[in-house]
């Protein structure tokens, strides 16, 4: 039996349950979290509002870090290699949350629901866990996707790779790449002044990626010259402090909260256990208690879009979050970032599409499937369709 120190934030979910196993668990604020905490400590688990470094790490007794993300920008890998010191990543934990996201927003402002899908493209910038997601559900919508991706050989089956310039040229364009600042491809600020002239009128930009990827400024002044243009932001480079500017000229304005469902969190809790459990030489899996169905009834409405947009954003309304977001504007700036966290913990209360069971009495058939294919639970009379 392991007797190990394990210091925790303590906005990870069931932490204590999960890690019980391994010793002691003290869970601390990861925004405020300081070496003097880490004291004869050998596990610490964060997640991205904690800089793990020499500055953090220097004199403890560290040998395992383990973030619930999937980016891992906020760790310092060649540091952490440098001592010796084990990391692992949730790598895909929030996919699907974040895909969903995207789907909101583009059926907010994306022009989803009033177009024919047919007519419409995305362009997804970034072909990782989530944008592999993305592309998966933006096509059982029948919209168009195009694909950048300069990291991956374009010859996948049934995706359509474009340069960087063509995807920009989409409907709706999605960015889902990792914060980098060296290499061939680095995304630092890649989509800046010259890229967002490249957009056409009326097009949907969303970044659920990093902060840093887009270059606020710049945005800040295309929206602001453009009365079509329209933007949905969730990361921001000063994080937990936002660009006020750049704030009041965005449709959706969120505080990194895309990735935040009750079910990506869980799953990044289990992962980040089982991995501590394979690291120690032990069988043992980790698994959180199942989690409740909710029951969603939908309107019989014409147009399959209109039933899909009725679902999605009964899940989840990105602009009830923007309207909070929007209301933190007049605070002082230290009351602004704290207010930024306490929003992030409200909505990590958020569902996603596969928790949700939706009646589809008195639908067709194939609006049954589509919902099906977004990742929702149906019912016909009952039964669940998809048995």
């Amino acid at each position: 039996e392991y007797c190990l120190r394990v210091i925790a934030d303590r906005d990870i979910p069931q932490v204590r349950s999960a890690f019980a196993e391994f010793g002691d668990v003290c869970l601390v604020s990861g925004r405020t979290l300081t070496p003097g905490q880490l004291r004869d400590a050998e596990i610490l688990l964060v997640r991205s509002v904690t800089r793990v470094d020499k500055g953090l790490l220097e004199n403890s007794k560290i040998r395992y870090v383990g973030t619930t993300t999937s980016g891992i920008d906020h760790l310092d890998t060649v540091y952490l290699q440098e001592r010796g010191i084990t990391y692992f990543d949730a790598a895909g934990c929030n996919a699907r949350a974040v895909a969903e996201y995207v789907v909101a927003c583009s059926f907010l402002y994306g022009r989803l629901g009033l177009a024919d899908a047919g007519e419409l493209t995305v362009g997804i910038i970034g072909f990782g866990h989530v944008g592999k997601i993305v592309h998966s559900m933006f096509s059982a919508l029948g919209v168009e996707c195009v694909v950048n991706d300069p990291l991956l050989d374009d010859d996948l089956q049934n995706v359509r790779f474009v340069d960087l310039e063509d995807a920009l040229a989409s409907d709706i364009v999605t960015l889902h790449v990792p914060y980098t600042e060296l290499g061939e491809f680095p995304t630092r600020r890649m989509i800046g002044a010259a890229q967002l002239t490249l957009m056409r009128a009326g097009a949907l930009l969303v970044n659920a990626a990093r902060g840093g990827v887009v270059d606020e400024r710049s945005l800040t002044a295309w929206l602001a010259g453009r009365t079509s243009a329209v933007a949905a932001i969730d990361c921001w480079s000063g994080e937990p402090n936002v660009d006020l500017a750049l704030l009041r000229q965005l449709a959706i304005a969120t505080p990194h909260i895309a990735g935040h469902t009750i079910e990506a969190r869980l799953r990044a809790t289990t992962m980040l256990s089982n991995r501590m459990s394979t690291e120690l030489g032990l069988d043992s899996v980790w698994a959180a208690a199942p989690l409740q169905p909710i029951e969603l009834q939908v309107p019989s409405f014409s147009r399959p879009a209109e039933v899909y947009g009725n679902a999605v954003l009964r899940c989840f309304d990105p602009r009830v979050t923007t309207a909070a977001l929007r209301r933190t504007a007049d605070l002082r700036k230290a009351d602004r970032a704290v207010a930024f966290d306490q929003l992030r913990k409200t909505a990590s209360s958020r569902h996603e599409f596969s928790n949700h069971c939706v009646a589809c009495d008195g639908l067709q058939l194939d609006t049954v499937q589509g919902l099906s294919e977004l990742g929702f639970v149906t019912t016909i009379n009952g039964k669940r369709y998809d048995q």
